[in-house]
C-alpha cells in the first residue's frame, strides 16, 4: 500500500542507509507532474533552472502539495517520528543525453544541520535506470562519519559546489537506484552517494524533498522550512506559507529571502560561489537597483491589467517591444520573477557584508533585510 514502510525496509534504512523503491504516488499522477514540470522548462532556461533548482515548493502551490501528501510523509515519518520539517526542495534532472553528474558526496558536510536525523524523499517523475544516470549509493556509508570533501564547481556538476569526497570510493560497492514513476527512495544525510550522465535518449526527472524531524536544529543561522507533518513544537526555523498561486510576488518574495539565508549557510567557507552568488561591490547600489525595477515592473503589471490603458491602445508594437512592456500574464509572471531573482542577490550580498562587519557575528538576519529591502 502506498505510503507505507515495512519493518523490513526501515531495518534497511537502518543498516544500508537508504530503502528503495518505497510506493509513493501513481504512474499518472507522476506523468501529470512531469507535464507541469516540461511546461516550465519551456518558459524558458534561465528562469526555470533559477525557480527549480532551490525550493521551487514555496513558489507552486503543486509541489507544495506534494511536500505534504501524506503518500510521501508517512514512509518518511516510520523513520524520523511523527513531526516532520521539509527543509528543502529541488529537482534534479537530466534531459536525454545530458552531460549533467553529481560526484561521490555527502549531503551532511554542507547542510549544517544537527542531529543528523535528516532524509531526502527523491521522487520519480520519469523512469530512473542506470543508463539515464540514476543515483547511486555506497551502502553503509552513513556510519564512516563525516569525510573531508573539495570543492570542484566543475562545469557539469549539478551540485552547488561540485563537491566530491576527498577520499577513494570502492565503486564496485556502488548500488543503482532503480525507480519507476510515481516511486522514491529515501536517503539519509550522510550517506555517501552520486550519480553518472545521462547517455540514453530518456530523460531522468526527479523531486528531491529533504525532511528533517522537528528537533534538529540549523547551525551557523536562522532559515526557513515547511512543517509536512504533525506539529513544530520546538520553532527552530520560521515557517514557510503554502504559495497562492504558481509565481505569485508574495511566494517569489518569501523565497528570495528564504534562498538568501539558507545560502549563507550552504556557502559558508566556501572559496567562490557561481557567478549570480558571488559577493562584491556597492550595497547600497544593489539594495536601490531592484527596488527600481521592481517598482517598474508593478507599474507595468497595473498597465496589463486595466487600471492604466492597456498597451494596445498607448503604443505602437515596435513601441512596446522597446519599452519591454510585459501585456500577458506570462510576462508579467516572468517580470515578476527576474525582479525577485535581483532582489536575492541584493539581499544575499547584504546579508554577507554584513555579517562580516558585525563583531559578534550574531545580526539578524530577518531585521536586516526588512530594513535594507522594504
Amino acid at each position: 500500500m502506498p505510503g507505507t514502510l515495512t519493518q523490513d525496509q526501515i531495518d534497511r534504512y537502518r543498516q544500508d542507509g537508504y530503502v528503495t523503491p518505497v510506493s509513493a504516488i501513481s504512474a499518472e499522477r507522476a506523468g501529470a507532474l512531469k507535464s507541469r514540470y516540461d511546461a516550465l522548462r519551456a518558459l524558458g532556461e534561465t528562469e526555470a533552472t533559477a525557480t527549480l533548482r532551490s525550493k521551487p515548493h514555496l513558489v507552486l502551490p503543486w509541489l507544495y502539495d506534494l511536500v505534504l501528501d501524506p503518500a510521501v510523509t508517512e514512509p518518511v515519518s516510520a523513520i524520523l517520528g511523527p513531526n516532520l520539517l521539509a527543509w528543502g526542495s529541488s529537482f534534479f534532472a537530466k534531459p536525454a543525453g545530458d552531460p549533467g553528474y553529481v560526484t561521490w558526496h555527502q549531503d551532511a558536510n554542507y547542510w549544517g544541520l544537527e542531529p543528523h536525523e535528516v532524509l531526502t524523499a527523491w521522487i520519480a517523475f520519469s523512469p530512473s535506470r542506470r543508463e539515464n544516470g540514476c543515483m547511486r549509493m555506497i551502502p553503509g556509508s552513513q556510519d564512516a562519519g563525516a569525510l573531508d570533501h573539495r570543492d570542484t564547481f566543475a562545469k557539469d556538476n549539478l551540485l552547488t559546489r561540485g563537491q566530491e569526497v576527498a577520499v577513494k570510493v570502492d565503486e564496485a560497492r556502488a548500488v543503482d537506484i532503480i525507480l519507476e514513476p510515481g516511486e522514491m527512495s529515501l536517503h539519509h544525510v550522510g550517506i555517501v552517494h552520486g550519480s553518472e550522465a545521462n547517455i540514453s535518449a530518456i530523460p531522468r526527472i526527479g523531486f528531491a524533498i529533504r525532511y528533517i524531524a522537528s528537533h534538529v536544529r540549523q547551525i551557523g543561522g536562522r532559515t526557513t522550512a515547511t512543517l509536512a507533518r504533525g506539529v513544530d513544537e520546538h520553532g527552530h526555523f520560521d515557517p514557510e506559507p503554502r504559495p497562492g498561486a504558481d509565481y505569485d510576488a508574495d511566494g517569489l518574495a518569501f523565497r528570495a529571502n528564504a534562498l538568501a539565508r539558507q545560502h549563507a549557510v550552504l556557502y559558508a567557507g566556501a572559496e567562490k560561489r557561481p557567478g549570480h552568488l558571488r559577493f562584491g561591490g556597492n550595497a547600497e547600489l544593489w539594495i536601490r537597483r531592484p527596488r527600481a525595477r521592481l517598482k517598474r515592473c508593478m507599474k507595468s503589471r497595473r498597465r496589463g491589467n486595466g487600471s492604466h490603458r492597456a498597451p494596445s491602445q498607448s503604443a505602437s508594437r515596435s513601441t512596446r517591444r522597446r519599452r519591454n512592456v510585459p501585456h500577458n500574464a506570462a510576462r508579467r509572471r516572468r517580470c515578476d520573477f527576474y525582479c525577485i531573482v535581483d532582489i536575492l542577490v541584493a539581499t544575499t550580498r547584504c546579508t554577507t557584508m554584513a555579517s562580516r562587519s558585525s563583531s559578534s557575528g550574531t545580526l539578524g538576519e530577518t531585521s536586516f533585510f526588512q530594513k535594507s529591502l522594504w
